[in-house]
């Protein structure tokens, strides 16, 4: 797995989202971090050194949720997303198919429907263990007959 970009995540974010997204944590919320300077969607590196002066706890919450979001965005997670919006939220379903970029429909749909974004993550896990589920050969281990005996099985 690559390792997390924070300035490279937080870039692929619409400006106003972004701020949506982050201004609900304590350290960046009332007036900590000013948000009207923020409003280019490349310029990033103040938003990043907010973070990185963020308590430990909440930098490592802020990571955790925008790494989710970053692994949602392929083409697999946005498709359950699409899904349990129809089941659960239609009247959200044609303002979040208006949204041109797959970050931003992952950060949406987290700000205005958290109940699909976690449905998301549990089938987005899910897809990934089954993915990587393979049997790893050692060919170099013996392999010698289990005979099956009180001791053994004691």
């Amino acid at each position: 797995m690559p390792a997390f970009d924070l300035k490279a995540t937080l870039k692929q974010i619409e400006p106003q989202l972004r701020r949506q997204l982050l201004e609900n944590f304590p350290f960046l919320s009332g007036g900590r971090f000013d948000w009207s300077t923020a409003g280019k969607s490349r310029d990033v590196d103040r938003l990043a050194s907010a973070i990185h002066g963020c308590p430990k706890a909440e930098q490592l919450e802020i990571a955790l949720l925008l790494q989710t979001c970053t692994s949602l965005r392929g083409s697999c997670g946005l498709k359950v997303i699409q899904q349990e919006l129809s089941q659960r939220s239609p009247e959200l379903l044609a303002t979040w198919k208006d949204i041109k970029r797959s970050t931003d429909k992952v950060v949406w749909t987290y700000l205005n429907a958290r109940e699909v974004f976690k449905e998301a993550i549990v089938f987005a896990r899910a897809d990934t263990l089954a993915l990587r589920a393979r049997w790893k050969k050692w060919p170099g281990v013996e392999c010698k007959k289990f005979e099956p005996s009180r001791e053994r099985i004691d």
